[in-house]
């Protein structure tokens, strides 16, 4: 039998005081005020006194009252960790954001994250413009579609209104650089404040501190997305997602002890009702935040759907009142609606990544499944049906509810369809490392926890452990807060494995769950009765001896596995956790201090570069309609493209730079991280069918239907991404081949000759006839169309393929770099004329070395002078003009042809002067004029750069 609360007992209390006031005279008595932290199992004392005038305490003595209340050693610890978390994402990491880099109006760079990190610096300047009003349509990217924005409003008006406060209403640069550097440590720290109250609540303060101590040195996705300059929506996405599964416990639990229900509504007993409709109500508002900063916010809603049914299903089984579902969900489900509708509405259709009315529409559907559910259990127990009646009426009108959909909207059951395989990635999408299976090895497609283990180190096995023994334990409580518990940690798990993307919020699960199985280790010793024994029997030295001694094993226990799970949390931040041994701090200080998600300064210098030398794509007259500082930009859904100004254009480059691109060069890219652009027109352009391209013309007509006038290209794209923008057009064979090759040995004195053959990977003529190769490696050599205009600042690199013959593994290692060009050179020519082993087993070797190039070149598409001269029939002419860059590399432009019917003709991309016109200005120099060389006859000739722009014709004579 329950023991009755304290409540009740106080109750007794005074009842049986009011009816002894009958029999005897009372004096007035003066309240003496009971300390907040003692208990009084729901009484009072009080003296008999005489009556005084009641002093009205000062705010001062108010705030110090509280303190003393409430901040307990539980609280000041929190306090610390949360200090600590704050620095370990800030001060180590400092040097490499805040960068002497020369920015905007005198400014300097701070370094955000790339790539959707300076996307949001994009958004935040643009809500400054327009506070509390954000462009949800943007022309200044995928040229010449433009974008719908998927990103939530709420994550850049939160830091607009505090720069509009502290900029007073004109944030300088600085300033808005800095507070966007420091916000989602600032987030990633407060994410520690429901972790500790969900496991507080849910098991007790020990287990809240446990919680909090494992969130606060989580290694991993979670922690290098809350550093200092990782400016992205998804710390905002945790934190609202606890902060909503926090306050959801805390209203379950309310709900319960005041019984909540419809008729306390009606007849307002908000005496009741406070807890659990406040709980509720910050429930749904942070729920709203939540949806606000990312649409998948739809996960969440879906796990508290489930948690909402399951829950009616118990209820109705055991005979217990569902009212209080029916609030809780209105406020859990209702408050996000009318938060998000505003945006929905300026998208009156159904898209699933886009607001829409998809997201109002989902929320109200599962309120509504909620309201069937409670009405279909009081029509069964009004008719006095069998238990078996309700799962199986709510099956039937589940059945008949997706039918109806299907037939009345099916553009929504298509979303659904879409939304559910998102969570089983395939095809190109795999290519995406967010979207890939976090226990699949990407390299060689096994079964593999090493990610998992990274993410969470020995906080991943506890929380398997505390899931398993969680579902033991809500059979057994039927709590219903712990079923959401339970409920939420499983659909987090599922999403989890499927995508790479959830290994940042299932941060948080894994810190509860590693708290929840210490508070069951706690159970096993009996913390409560061991704490409540001490503070009874322990009042003194000798007593403590006595406590002690009665209960040494237990003691010993508690210690044990204080110690074991205190090791569990900060295990990451321990050199134990470096498995090299190669580093005498954590894991977690070494990503604080290497860690920086920001962009290369190669790029950087590339594109402010563009900015500066290329034509202002917004012309010469800025529209309002086409400003990207201040713009507000509308798209007419009957047209397919933007109706932009004749000066705009695309640059071309993969999908991964497209907003460093908008952002640093403002610049239109014709793809994006949005994954637009990958392919277009039915896959006849894009950025991978172009760079997969083998024919010159072929890839001139892809950027001529895109608009692209400039083609950004790094090292990495012409390495290790290059299989992967093959994947998304399906063209991953007949790029290598296997052949066996004998190789040598290098040491450090001498090379020697090895008999051996080894099996290789050998470029075919498919990359060599390659666009990506053609422009990054060899500079637009013999093509017609294209010519370099800048490569960046920094050293020459060498890329060569290496392989590790017991592992099987072939790929590309980290390129070698030099400052030197003649070394870098020498190097290229080693491993490109021979197979080099680095022991004399032949164990590791590298070959195919690629030309020495700077991390990053900018080429420009051009229509080329067309150089024409006659020739006897048959004879070959080439043409050859010497070029300096701007960092002093000379490199030579060639082409060759054979003359046909007494003639010749070139088209070339280079002229002989200064590369300058309207609105654009390059380094690269020519040396020479083209050297025609007809047979053993050479002429010079002169190419003006307007030839070269309007694509006339220069007569060779």
């Amino acid at each position: 039998m329950a023991k009755p609360s304290k409540g009740k007992k106080a109750l007794k209390s005074t009842q049986k005081a009011a009816e002894q006031e009958k029999a005897v005279p009372q004096k007035p008595v003066v309240e003496q005020a009971v300390p907040a932290d003692k208990p009084t199992n729901g009484m009072q004392t009080a003296e008999l006194a005489t009556p005084e005038p009641v002093k009205q305490a000062s705010f001062a003595d108010r705030a110090v009252g509280f303190i003393k209340s409430n901040f307990t050693i539980f609280t000041i610890a929190i306090i610390i960790l949360m200090g600590v978390m704050f620095y370990i994402r800030t001060v180590p990491v400092h040097a490499a954001v805040f960068t002497n880099w020369g920015w905007l109006n005198g400014s300097t760079y701070a370094n955000i994250a790339a790539d959707d990190g300076v996307y949001h610096m994009r958004l935040l300047y643009n809500t400054l413009e327009h506070f509390p009003f954000r462009i949800l349509y943007d022309p200044f990217t995928h040229f010449p579609y433009g974008n719908t924005i998927h990103f939530g409003p709420l994550f850049e008006l939160i830091p607009a209104a505090l720069l509009l406060i502290l900029g007073l209403g004109n944030p300088g640069d600085s300033l808005i650089q800095a507070v966007a550097a420091y916000y989602p440590a600032v987030l990633g720290t407060l994410v520690i404040i429901p972790v500790y109250y969900i496991g507080k609540k849910l098991f007790g303060r020990p287990a809240g501190l446990i919680g909090a101590l494992a969130i606060a040195f989580m290694p991993g996705a979670f922690f290098y997305r809350s550093m200092l300059g990782s400016f992205d929506h998804h710390i905002a996405e945790v934190l609202f997602m606890a902060c909503t599964v926090a306050c959801l416990v805390y209203a379950l639990d309310a709900a319960r002890t005041s019984k909540l229900s419809l008729e306390q509504i009606k007849n307002k007993d908000w005496g009741s009702l406070k807890m659990p409709l406040v709980y509720g109500a910050l429930a749904g508002i942070f729920m709203g935040c939540y949806l606000l900063n990312w649409i998948g916010a739809l996960l969440l809603a879906f796990g508290l759907f489930v948690y909402f049914t399951l829950q009616a299903f118990i209820d109705n089984y055991r005979g217990r009142s569902l009212d209080y579902l029916v609030i809780l969900a209105a406020l859990v489900f209702l408050i996000p609606v009318l938060m998000v509708l505003p945006y929905s509405v300026s998208n009156m259709t159904f898209q699933a990544v886009y607001y829409s009315l998809t997201q109002p529409l989902l929320f109200i559907f599962a309120f509504a499944g909620v309201c069937v559910e409670y009405g279909v259990a009081r029509a069964l127990k009004e008719s006095k049906s069998e238990k078996w009646a309700f799962p199986v009426a709510i099956v039937g009108i589940a059945a008949i509810g997706i039918i109806l959909v299907y037939l009345i909207v099916p553009g929504l059951f298509g979303i659904l369809q879409y939304s559910m395989t998102q969570l089983i990635p395939s095809g190109g999408t795999l290519t995406i490392e967010e979207a890939y299976p976090t226990f699949i090895d990407r390299s060689t497609g096994q079964v593999s926890f090493a990610t998992l283990w990274a993410m969470y180190y020995w906080a991943f096995p506890a929380a398997v452990v505390g899931l398993l023994l969680l579902i033991v334990r809500v059979f057994r409580t039927q709590r219903p807060a712990e079923l959401m518990f339970l409920i939420w940690n499983i659909v987090m798990a599922w999403a989890l494995m499927a995508q790479n993307r959830f290994t940042y919020y299932f941060a948080v699960n894994a810190a509860l769950l590693t708290a929840y199985l210490a508070f069951e280790m706690f159970q096993i010793i009996d913390l409560d009765g061991l704490l409540a024994g001490f503070k009874k029997k322990v009042d003194s030295m000798e007593g403590f001896q006595r406590y002690m001694k009665k209960n040494m094993g237990a003691s010993l226990a508690l210690v044990f596995i204080v110690l074991v799970f205190g090791l569990i949390a900060v295990y990451p931040a321990l050199p134990l956790s470096d498995s090299t041994g190669a580093n005498s701090k954590g894991v977690i200080f070494q990503t604080a201090e290497s860690a920086s998600s920001g962009m290369a300064y190669e790029w950087y210098d590339a594109l402010t570069w563009m900015r500066n030398h290329t034509p202002d794509p917004q012309g010469t007259t800025v529209s309002s309609t086409f400003n990207y500082a201040s713009g507000q930009y509308y798209k007419s859904p009957l047209k397919k493209t933007y109706d932009y100004p004749s000066s705009a254009y695309g640059v071309m480059s993969w999908w991964d730079y497209g907003h460093m691109i908008e952002y640093v060069a403002q610049r239109i890219p014709n793809a994006n991280p949005f994954q637009a652009g990958i392919t277009e027109e039915n896959g006849t352009t894009g950025a991978s069918p172009f760079f997969c391209s083998i024919d010159e013309d072929t890839s001139v007509k892809m950027l001529d239907a895109l608009g692209s006038r400039y083609v950004a290209i790094d090292n990495q794209m012409a390495t290790g991404k290059f299989p992967a923008i093959q994947e998304w057009i399906g063209d991953s064979d007949g790029w290598e081949y296997v052949t066996n090759s004998t190789f040598i040995y290098m040491d450090s004195t001498a090379m020697y000759q090895n008999n051996n053959t080894v099996p290789i990977l050998a470029d075919t003529s498919k990359w060599d006839k390659s666009t990506m190769n053609r422009l990054y490696y060899h500079d637009a050599d013999k093509m017609s169309h294209y010519r370099l205009v800048y490569e960046s600042a920094g050293p020459y690199y060498v890329n060569l393929k290496v392989v590790n013959r017991e592992q099987g593994y072939v790929g590309y290692n980290n390129p070698l770099s030099f400052n030197n060009l003649q070394n870098a050179t020498d190097i290229y020519q080693m491993y490109s004329n021979f197979v080099v082993s680095t022991d004399s087993l032949g164990t590791m070797y590298g070959y195919d070395a690629r030309p020495p190039a700077k991390w990053v070149k900018i080429f420009e598409k051009v229509d080329g002078a067309t150089l024409v001269g006659s020739a006897p029939e048959g004879t070959n002419v080439t043409a050859m003009l010497t070029l300096k860059t701007d960092y002093g590399r000379v490199f030579n432009y060639t082409a060759s042809t054979v003359a046909h019917n007494g003639s010749y003709s070139f088209v070339v991309p280079y002229s002989t002067e200064e590369m300058k016109g309207d609105g654009y200005s390059y380094g690269i120099l020519p040396q020479t004029k083209y050297m025609i060389t007809v047979g053993n006859v050479t002429k010079t000739v002169d190419v003006p750069e307007s030839a070269v722009m309007s694509g006339s014709t220069v007569q060779i004579t």
